[in-house]
């Protein structure tokens, strides 16, 4: 009797389910071809009259800045990662002390 039960319940989730995935379909197209229509949007360039040169000046400034941004956050990862762990050992020392001896 019981079993009967689950096995509705499984079957009612199953065509539930499969009713999610065909009404979907049409989201998961029009997203894909919004990614990939701003993934090819992004490489025009906006105002032609840069030159080459001033183009890879900006890029590489660009990259200059994002190294220097990716160096900070590392930088600033582990001064707080070893902050964090010194009033870890320091809390930890502290209830330590707290105990009495029993020897």
């Amino acid at each position: 009797m019981s079993f009967g039960g689950s096995a509705a319940d499984m079957l009612h989730k199953m065509k539930y389910n499969r009713s999610l995935r065909d009404s979907n379909r049409g989201n998961y197209d029009r997203y894909r071809d919004a990614v990939v229509t701003y993934k090819k949007s992004r490489l025009k360039l906006k105002n032609e009259d840069i030159s080459k040169e001033q183009l890879e000046i900006i890029k590489q400034d660009v990259i200059r800045e994002v190294k220097r941004r990716n160096q900070i956050a590392v930088l600033l990862t582990i001064t707080l990662t070893l902050i964090v762990c010194i009033l870890m050992i320091w809390v930890f020392r502290q209830i330590m002390n707290l105990t009495p001896d029993f020897l």
